[in-house]
């Protein structure tokens, strides 16, 4: 079976994005999202690389707090820093990119003429246990 390298993600942009260009003049977008973990202040911070035309479409809508769901492959960039030590770094080489939610300040408010869902009731499974051990089928 061949290796998968997929990634998905949902987080905020840590900071505006910086639109660059390659020497060939490729659209390079560089930014930072944050993903909350399980648990209260774990946090992983996800460096983001999208190219081309796409870069140049989201450089003109994404801004720091902009929630979106990245999907993409894992990269390993090696390197040796100044003192000789070996390095590395990881970043997400994205393919898709979308905004969703609103600013973390203020959410996203419903239109005047809509209401806002009553989740009060809703329950959430326990992740840290998912399976049922009485049953033979975790499906």
């Amino acid at each position: 079976m061949q290796d998968i390298n997929t990634w998905t993600g949902i987080g905020r942009l840590t900071r505006d994005p910086d639109l660059s260009y390659t020497q060939n003049q490729t659209p390079v977008l560089k930014f930072s999202i944050a993903v909350n973990g399980r648990k209260d202040g774990d946090v992983s911070f996800i460096n983001v690389v999208l190219w081309s035309k796409f870069a140049e479409t989201m450089s003109k809508h994404l801004k720091k707090g902009t929630q979106v769901v990245v999907t993409g492959e894992s990269l390993q960039q090696r390197y040796t820093d100044k003192a000789g030590n070996n390095k590395s770094s990881y970043s997400i080489n994205g393919n898709s990119c979308q905004m969703v939610g609103g600013k973390k300040e203020g959410g996203s408010a419903p239109a005047p003429d809509q209401k806002a869902p009553d989740n009060s009731n809703i329950e959430f499974q326990d992740f840290e246990n998912p399976i049922d051990p009485n049953n033979d089928v975790p499906f």
